[in-house]
């Protein structure tokens, strides 16, 4: 099943009972994170996660499933990448890329982070 990490108690309250859960992300950081955080709101349940997080699955031949037909909360925290959502318009790639080229001048604008950019 489904389920952003921002959506965890919305989960908990339709699965309130869970014995076991197993959670996955791209980078199993960030399926570590959600295990603490699972861990607190179920604390009877055995909550693990994937090291190596999705490509690990991926690389090791095991069954994925497309699309999202069992979530447990809604999609609207789910962005897809104009570059890799197949149906993307021409603007909504342009737009992307006209934020990533600026977005180092708008966070050095900003002033909230220290970082220098270095050229190879």
């Amino acid at each position: 099943l489904w389920c952003a990490r921002a959506y965890l108690p919305e989960a908990r309250s339709r699965l309130p009972h869970a014995e076991r859960i197993v959670l996955t992300a791209e980078d199993s950081a960030h399926a570590a994170l959600a295990a603490a955080d699972a861990r607190a709101l179920w604390p009877g349940a055995r909550v693990d996660f994937l090291a190596g997080g999705n490509p690990a699955w991926e690389s090791a031949g095991l069954p994925v499933e497309t699309g999202m037909p069992r979530a447990l909360c809604p999609e609207e925290d789910v962005w897809y990448r104009p570059y890799t959502d197949l149906n993307a318009s021409r603007e909504a790639m342009r737009g992307y890329f006209d934020w990533e080229s600026g977005l180092v001048e708008k966070i050095r604008a900003d002033g909230c982070a220290a970082f220098d950019v270095r050229r190879r």
